[in-house]
Order: structure tokens, then C-alpha cells, then sequence
């Protein structure tokens, strides 16, 4: 008669646990890494309305404080802005490292007798990343808004 020996038997009971263990660990990690870029991923959006309402800010009140004229350079916003932070945006340097700004952009051009605030055409401040806020966080949508409001007298 053929026996097997016995370490063939205790290396089949040896390794079955660790196969599983290794396998629950690998599934455990790969569900932490995909968490992880969930949060990432989200905490980045929510990052970026923040800063596209802080380019607002800036922009409506360099508009506010020049007579609505609206900013011709980065220079321009490096004066104004100077040392104050603006929600989300931060400084001067985040603005300008985030967001690109069309500074031939001329606010009497808008045709502001439409309560249109989500015109797609409205197009000053964009975001560096290529990504577009939506809603009431768009940073055209505010600044537009800041147009319709001001023309109102408002």
C-alpha cells in the first residue's frame, strides 16, 4: 500500500487558512483604496465649489470697488486682493494657480435683460482643472447673478 506521507497532509492543512487570510487581507485593502479615492474624490469637488464661490467673491467685489469695471490682468487682482483671503480661494496665488480668467471679458456686453443665470454662453471664469461647477457654486452663475442684480440697482 501507497501512504502519502505526512507532511503532504500538513501542508495542505497549513496553507488552506493562509490562503484565506491572504485573500480576506487583499479584498480588505482593495475596499480601503477604493474608499480612500471616494473620499479623495469627493472631498476634491467639494473642494472646488469652495474656491469657485471664493473666485466670485473676488471678482464681484473688485467689481464693487472699480465701478463694475471688470479686472484687465492678474496684476490687477494681485493689487486688490493684497493680503485679505476670500472663502475657499484662499490668497492671490491659489486664485491664479486654480482658475483662468478671461480678462477681455467686458460686463456691459452681457444682454441683462434676461433673468437667464445659467447661460452656458456666460463664460469669464473657468477652472484649470477642465472640470465644471454646477449650480448656485458656478462661478459665472454668481458673477452673472452679480450683474443682473447690479443692473437692477439692487
Amino acid at each position: 500500500m501507497n501512504q502519502q506521507p505526512d507532511s503532504d497532509l500538513q501542508a495542505k492543512i497549513t496553507t488552506g487558512p493562509w490562503t484565506i487570510i491572504v485573500g480576506i487581507l487583499s479584498i480588505a485593502i482593495v475596499t480601503y483604496l477604493a474608499l480612500l479615492q471616494v473620499a479623495n474624490y469627493v472631498t476634491e469637488r467639494s473642494t472646488e465649489h469652495y474656491r469657485s464661490m471664493g473666485a466670485a467673491e473676488v471678482l464681484t467685489s473688485y467689481m464693487k470697488h472699480n465701478k463694475g469695471k471688470w479686472p484687465t490682468k492678474w496684476e490687477d487682482l494681485e493689487e486688490f486682493m493684497g493680503e485679505r483671503e476670500y472663502t475657499g480661494i484662499g490668497t492671490y496665488a491659489n486664485l491664479q494657480k486654480y482658475f483662468e480668467i478671461d480678462f477681455d471679458f467686458d460686463p456691459a456686453s452681457v444682454d441683462l435683460t434676461k433673468e437667464e443665470y445659467d447661460n452656458p454662453s456666460f463664460d469669464c471664469v473657468r477652472m484649470r482643472s477642465g472640470r465644471k461647477i454646477e449650480g448656485g457654486w458656478n462661478a459665472n452663475k454668481m458673477v452673472l447673478e452679480y450683474l443682473v442684480r447690479n443692473s437692477k440697482g439692487n
